[in-house]
């Protein structure tokens, strides 16, 4: 399970046989497993969440049929019916031994019932398995569809869009050689070719050419040396071409494909199955059947073999008859249960076939919707492709278009941005001079005092004294925009002269007002003479404090002075000085101080150095601080993410194993209460048995009890009754009595003892008779239910074999029109023939010379009015017969079946042979057939395939007849009579063989819809005067002859497909099969004249 997807497919593809390309691996709920994740990441693989496989190559079969391979699966064995062996047993005798057999064979009758009955359980189980494959097939297409709409649906706005801007992109397409005129009078800077060598896309004969044109280069050259020189011509050619390519057509085209998707997947009456909670339900059913036949066989083969065991023990013989009888009974009711029990296993199975039919169109309906998202995504894909590459050039367009505004715009701005940060960095550089002046000068009196102060007895009174102010502004900045062109006015100017109609759209910077804005926020007022003293002091006061910051906490960095001023006419000194300097006073008064301010300047651009060298260093070490920030920062923020993919993952898993518990708890719940239910159930059975049991045992007792009080009361008053007598006759008499007396007393007492022993033996026998009553009822009441049972059984068998029957009889009937319409256009054909054959013999009797001499075209006139009249004469004999005559035409006896089930209910009774008509066919018989039947060498019994049958002439169906032993008509098919080579006599009358024996291969169910009426019957004969014309002279070449008889039955052919008619001569409604045979044996064939057959 912690293996990949795909190394579980390439085990499947070891396996089964099925490229990886072919499967498809799905969970439930319709998740797909990736090749690339882990099989453990699922939780599926389970008995309770199984994975499904699916073979895409199953679908790709044409039709709607299941292939073959998939149809075979494991149904179970095939087990026999144990027919022979419980016949087998049956008749032997009463002895030990048979008792020990038949032990053996319920024995196995219970093994055989247990092995079905799992054979049973594990079909079942796999259709609910194949049912929550196919919910898991919906469950993916829910999923996939509408994120496949969607995607369409954003396209498809996308490319409207698109389209809606298509004639401003062909515009654009058509207007790039006016764009290619203009840049061509648009010059390109001087100071910007100095440039072009840098660039990487320019190569070295580029930088060559643009060399030697530097002063005339314009902007169309320099565009047309990075490229080819017609570039602007591909270009447009480009994207007309890719234009015209995306129509609405496309888009039309797009939202059929849609639709029809849509359509295919809302297809209800295949997204479910109708009728499948109800087959399972009934499937249930029938498991719940099979569980109690195999209980009822588990304990009668207990009961044999227990009275076996105790018969052997034993060891008397009386008991065998009655205990052989009894497991008699048993045996043949294990056998009935035997059978119960395996059409339950064939019901399975069928039911098992028809769901993996039924699965089968689903799935290949599933997978046209598949294929049909497939190539809706796939033709979106290609669309959007070729939509980005056009883009891609359509941009490009665009560019070339904004090529020279932008031009123009960018000149303007780099002469902008110059002046600014020429203008800036004069301020600031001013204004940092004069505030590190400022700063310095606070700082110094603050310390010169703060010398003086510190220590005193004062500095407790005045708190505070030793903050300094902060550093503001005292570094002048960096110099920027130094990579810019170094492009002036005066460019601008050019480019006005040159380009005026560009020029004008173009809005140019006012440099005028940015300097005056610069210079208005310059300290420009003038310094009085105080102030430069002032100042003086302060430089020579700065001295000692700068040294001794500088040496020890870097102060010195916080008031640096100017930095990288970029302008060559300034110096810093220069710049210093120029805080003092005012119009008005330009001279000091001493010499001496002038010096010393000299020095302490020359110290302090010292003191710059060092500091400079300390600020390059700390912002080195600064920036190497950044780096390893961001470094780390990088770090933490992946080990972040890490940590974050590792928990929602965990969370994933966790959240999938607690669903998953809880599907397992909620299926144990559901578990626990179908076993609470059951247990309810069997202990609320178990407490009404009891409770009748109690009332039986009761009721019993009671009935004795009662009986015995009567009883010993009666005897109680009855030795009451002889002691009073006694003692009357004691005290009466004497106390010496006779010997007579004696005996008297004596007989009374035992007729006393006689009377009461009676009265308990019939108290004894009324209790055994309530006893028997009881069990009687008992019995009558459960063989009532019984009977219910199996007439419910019974009807529901009649309604499947009805419902088997109805489908039988489509088949054949489908299969009876698709011969009826062969037959149709054969007829045609022969009806042509018999046209050109009647124009051939007009030609021939209207020319005397081509055929022959006069004597022979009357001979041959003569012969058809004989065979006319001989022909009118079985027509009369036919229309005064009872039954419709026909004369079909019999060759060969030999016919090929269709296995069919010959069935007993589906036997028309009301139309089959009296007996004396089988008594008549059974005396014409020779005595070799008699004997061949007798012998058993020729079935009469069963016409099945295999089978040697006799086939005999019938002249009341006036057609050739399987000779069976059955209510149901057999006739022979008439495709079989060519396969016996009975063709007509040499005078033109059929030569019919009376009886031949032949192998049956083929059997086909019929039914009767039209009786042979006398009009239809009048057209037959009409047929036949027509055919019978044939018989020319060109017809006496060696060419295979058709008798008379044999364009009947043709003729008869077309008849029934034009008009149905009987060519039977059985009554409409009549049910019999049709057989197809082959020759067995050459017997001996009876052939009769045409008078013996008609008789």
């Amino acid at each position: 399970s912690m293996d990949l997807v795909s190394v579980l497919q390439e085990h499947i593809q070891k396996v089964l046989k099925i490229p990886i390309v072919n499967q498809v691996l799905l969970v439930s709920g319709g998740i797909a497993l990736s090749p690339s994740q882990r099989v453990c990441a699922f939780s599926a693989g389970t008995d309770t969440n199984p994975i499904f496989l699916y073979n895409k190559q199953y679908y790709l079969h044409p039709g709607n049929v299941a292939p073959l391979d998939q149809m075979v699966f494991d149904a179970g064995p095939d087990l026999p019916d144990m027919q022979a062996e419980v016949d087998a047993s049956l008749m032997l005798p009463d002895t030990i031994n048979s008792v020990m057999i038949r032990s053996q064979l319920a024995h196995r009758f219970c093994e055989m019932a247990q092995t079905e009955m799992q054979a049973c359980e594990r079909l079942v189980h796999e259709q609910h398995l194949q049912h929550q494959g196919f919910m898991a097939v919906i469950a993916n297409m829910d999923d996939t569809v509408p994120s496949v709409k969607n995607s369409t649906e954003q396209f498809l706005n996308m490319f409207q869009e698109f389209l809606e801007n298509k004639p401003h992109y062909l515009q654009l397409s058509e207007t790039v050689q006016d764009v290619a005129a203009t840049l061509a009078t648009i010059p390109l800077l001087p100071s910007l070719v100095e440039q072009v060598p840098q660039d990487p896309m320019t190569s070295i004969t580029s930088c060559k050419d643009i060399e030697g044109q530097r002063d005339n280069m314009s902007l169309l050259d320099w565009l047309q040396l990075r490229s080819s020189n017609d570039s602007f011509h591909q270009l447009s050619q480009i994207c007309t071409r890719g234009l015209q390519q995306y129509t609405e057509e496309m888009v039309s085209n797009i939202q059929i494909l849609l639709t029809n998707m849509l359509t295919s997947f809302t297809d209800e009456n295949l997204r479910s199955i109708k009728g499948l909670p109800e087959r399972f339900s009934g499937l249930e059913k029938l498991l719940k059947d099979a569980r109690v036949i195999v209980q009822e066989q588990g304990d009668l083969a207990q009961a044999i073999h227990q009275n076996s065991t105790r018969a052997s023990n034993l060891g008397d013989n009386s008991i065998l008859p009655d205990l052989c009888a009894s497991h008699r009974r048993q045996l043949i009711l294990m056998q009935t249960n035997h059978k119960r029990i395996k059409d339950v296993h064939r019901r399975v199975v069928i039911a098992k076939t028809e769901l993996i039919q039924t699965i089968y169109i689903r799935l290949k309906w599933a997978y046209g919707v598949e294929c049909q998202m497939s190539i809706l995504s796939e033709r979106i894909h290609m669309i959007s492709s070729g939509l980005k590459t056009l883009k891609d050039e359509l941009n490009i367009l665009q560019q070339t278009h904004s090529v020279p505004h932008l031009y123009l715009t960018a000149v303007a701005e780099v002469v902008r941005r110059r002046t600014f940060s020429h203008a800036f960095l004069m301020w600031a550089n001013d204004l940092a001079c004069q505030l590190c002046a400022v700063h310095s000068e606070e700082v110094a009196r603050r310390q010169n005092f703060q010398t003086q102060f510190e220590g005193h007895i004062l500095s407790n009174l005045f708190p505070g004294l030793g903050d300094v102010p902060p550093p503001f502004a005292t570094q002048a900045p960096k110099s920027f925009d130094t990579k810019l062109p170094k492009l002036g006015v005066d460019d601008i100017q050019m480019l006005q002269d040159k380009v005026a109609d560009f020029a004008l759209s173009v809005s140019l910077p006012d440099l005028n007002a940015i300097t005056q804005f610069f210079v208005s926020k310059s300290i420009t007022n003038p310094m009085k003479p105080k102030e430069v003293e002032r100042l003086v002091e302060e430089v020579t006061a700065m001295e000692q404090p700068l040294e001794s910051q500088a040496a020890g906490s870097g102060y010195l960095a916080t008031v640096l002075p100017i930095m990288d001023r970029g302008f060559e006419s300034e110096t810093d000194t220069e710049e210093f000085e120029k805080v003092g300097q005012s119009p008005t006073d330009m001279a000091l008064d001493t010499e001496k101080r002038a010096d010393s301010a000299q020095e302490k300047v020359s110290q302090l651009h010292q003191t710059k150095e060092e500091v400079q060298k300390s600020i390059v260093t700390i912002r080195n070490d600064l920036s190497s601080l950044k780096e390893w920030l961001q470094s780390e920062h990088n770090h933490v923020h992946s080990f972040l993410q890490q940590l974050t993919t590792a928990y929602r993952s965990e969370v994933d898993l966790k959240d999938q194993h607690i669903y998953q518990l809880r599907q397992e708890m909620a299926n144990r719940e559901e578990e626990i209460e179908e076993l609470r239910k059951r247990l309810t159930l069997s202990l609320q059975a178990e407490t009404r048995e009891r409770e009748l049991r109690e009332q039986v045992e009761a009721a019993r007792d009671l009935a004795v009890r009662e009986a015995t009080e009567q009883l010993l009361q009666d005897h109680r008053r009855e030795m009451e009754a002889v002691r009073s007598r006694f003692r009357l006759m004691a005290t009466a008499t004497s106390m010496e009595r006779s010997p007579s007396e004696l005996s008297l007393e004596r007989m009374d007492h035992q007729r006393m003892s006689l009377e009461s022993e009676e009265v308990v033996a019939q108290v004894r026998a009324e209790l055994v008779q309530e006893r028997d009553r009881a069990v009687a009822e008992e019995r009558q009441r459960w063989q009532s239910k019984l009977d219910h049972e199996i007439h419910q059984l019974k009807i529901r068998a009649d309604a499947e074999k009805q419902i088997w029957f109805n489908e039988a009889m489509r088949r054949v009937l489908v299969e009876k029109d698709r011969q009826l319409e062969s037959l149709r256009l054969h007829s045609v054909h022969i009806e042509s023939e018999c046209q050109k054959h009647r124009e051939t013999i007009q030609r021939l009797t209207g020319t005397s010379g081509s055929v022959g001499s006069e004597s022979s075209l009357l001979e041959r006139v003569e012969a058809l009015e004989a065979a006319k009249v001989r022909l009118e004469a079985e027509l009369a004999e036919a229309r005064s017969s009872p039954t419709p005559h026909g004369t079909p035409s019999h060759q060969d006896m030999s016919t090929s079946i269709a296995l069919c089930d010959g069935d007993g209910g589906l036997r028309d009774a009301a139309t089959s042979p009296d007996p004396a008509r089988k008594t008549q066919l059974k005396e014409k018989l020779s005595k070799s057939t008699t004997t061949l039947i007798q012998q058993g060498r020729v079935s009469v019994g069963s016409c099945n395939i295999g089978d040697a049958v006799l086939v005999v002439w019938e002249e009341n169906y006036h057609s050739y007849m399987i000779l069976q032993e059955s209510s149901t008509l057999y006739f022979l098919h008439p495709d079989s009579l060519a396969a016996m080579s009975l063709f007509p006599s040499s005078d033109g009358s059929p030569r019919q063989i009376y009886y031949c024996t032949a192998e049956v291969v083929e059997k086909e169910y019929c039914h009767a819809r039209k009786n042979l009426d006398a009009a239809n019957f009048t057209r037959l004969v009409k047929r036949i005067e027509n055919i019978s014309i044939r018989e020319t002279p060109e017809t006496s070449q060696p060419t295979p002859q058709h008798s008379a008889c044999e364009s009947l039955d043709e003729t008869n052919t077309g008849l029934v497909t034009s008009q149905p008619v009987n060519r039977y001569n059985v009554a409409k409604g009549t049910k019999f099969y049709r057989v197809k045979v082959k020759p067995l044996t050459v017997l001996t064939h009876h052939s009769q004249s045409s008078s013996g057959c008609s008789a």
